[in-house]
């Protein structure tokens, strides 16, 4: 159940989260390349307003929640207050999928524009893939995304320019709304990222981050503004990215062989 900024379980949310559960989940599969993830959640869902918190690290919940609708993103609060974005969820990825019941949340979920969200039992989920080979390839598909998004996350922090860590970063995010690495001048795509969550993601300060972006809208490479990325220079972008070739391959479903993924490194 999502909850407030204090902690405490949300009680004005439009009904709720989940219809019901007690049926036995449906898995689909045939011409369409088998059983899909997201359509064994329940097809109702709640609205969830930015800014609040879907999940609550420490927290112990026994559902999963699918995000059918906007941006969220994963984040810790270090005891001084200081707040570090993790990664970032887009429509149709699954949270939460690493708890359990009795388990706490390892990090905090919160919606960085106005979404939606479906809920099942984790026991739901742990059935359905069982019974459906495809839903376990999809789940173990989603974990080592997950593995690679943190390895290139921690080198950008780590050794990356603040040039590289942005320009990875919107690269990053791009691809995993396209599918596919931009392709001509002037291509956009959603980008609902305020300055503050790209620092706390990079590591950076605010103004850096503003700097920064400043200077690669000047040299003409990319364009962040009013929620939107606009890539002047794909070919510039992707070198300054260094984006890995082998995650390049599991955001877009591609071959990590083929012409694309040979664009990056």
């Amino acid at each position: 159940m999502p909850l407030d900024a204090t902690g405490k379980r949300m009680s004005a949310l439009p009904g709720p989260i989940v219809r019901s559960v007690d049926a036995p989940v449906a898995i689909t599969s045939g011409d369409r390349g088998g059983a899909r993830l997201a359509e064994i959640f329940p097809a109702d869902a709640s609205e969830i307003a930015a800014g609040t918190d879907i999940l609550k690290r420490g927290h112990c919940s026994p559902d999963v929640f699918i995000l059918r609708r906007g941006w969220a993103f994963l984040y810790r609060i270090l005891p001084d207050g200081r707040r570090q974005v993790l990664n970032f969820a887009l429509p149709g990825e699954v949270l939460n999928r690493r708890g359990g019941i009795g388990r706490a949340a390892t990090e905090s979920v919160q919606a960085l524009t106005d979404a939606a969200i479906s809920a099942m039992p984790r026991d739901r989920l742990d059935a359905a893939a069982q019974r459906a080979p495809d839903i376990a390839r999809q789940l173990a598909v989603l974990s080592e995304t997950d593995r690679l998004l943190a390895y290139e996350h921690m080198t950008s922090i780590g050794r990356r320019s603040a040039r590289g860590r942005i320009a990875s970063l919107l690269l990053e995010l791009f691809c995993r709304t396209h599918r596919r690495l931009p392709e001509t001048p002037n291509e956009t795509a959603p980008m609902p990222l305020t300055q503050n969550v790209i620092a706390d993601a990079l590591g950076l300060t605010s103004v850096h981050v503003n700097r920064t972006l400043r200077g690669l809208r000047d040299e003409g490479t990319v364009r962040l503004r009013h929620g939107s990325l606009t890539v002047h220079d794909p070919a510039r972008f992707a070198a300054l990215a260094d984006l890995s070739r082998e995650l390049f391959a599991l955001i877009t479903h591609a071959d990590g062989h083929d012409c694309e993924a040979a664009r990056v490194r």
